[in-house]
């Protein structure tokens, strides 16, 4: 059976102040059983927000998942098309993203640190990648039919 591991995600300093370089690698294993087989691999990044977080509370005192990011191919599809060979692969894959893109706690907090003066304190972002893996379902068509009304 196909299974999705050890994905990891890596944030660091972009090629410009504003932006940030995401990296995201994880390990996909195919058995005997899924050899041959095409699979459509998304990969997202989404916010999380925590109880006492600052955001407002998540329902009944669960994390809550906000939408960030889904990585994109070359040609706007949203998903990798990846045929199956027995084993184990790591992949990984890279975006240049800008900040505002990671933001899922925006504003900030202002302390005072003596009278009149003030210190801007942003909200802590908390953001993980999520690796989907799905068979692609079989699928069959006819041959197309002309029609004349």
């Amino acid at each position: 059976m196909a299974e999705v591991s050890e994905v990891s995600l890596d944030i660091a300093q972009g090629s410009r102040d504003e932006l940030k370089r995401v990296t995201v690698e994880w390990r996909l294993t195919f058995g005997p059983q899924d050899a041959g087989k095409r699979f459509r691999l998304l990969v997202m990044l989404l916010g999380e927000d925590m109880p006492g977080d600052d955001e407002p509370p998540a329902s009944q005192g669960r994390a809550a998942s906000q939408w960030l990011y889904t990585f994109t191919r070359a040609d706007g599809t949203r998903h990798r098309i990846v045929e199956a060979v027995e084993g184990t692969a790591v992949y990984r894959e890279s975006r240049e993203l800008d900040r505002s893109v990671l933001d899922e706690d925006p504003g900030f907090d202002l302390i005072r640190r003596e009278p009149g003066d003030w210190v801007r304190f942003p909200h802590k972002d908390e953001v993980y990648a999520r690796v989907t893996l799905v068979e692609e379902p079989c699928q069959a068509r006819s041959e197309t039919v002309e029609l004349v009304f």
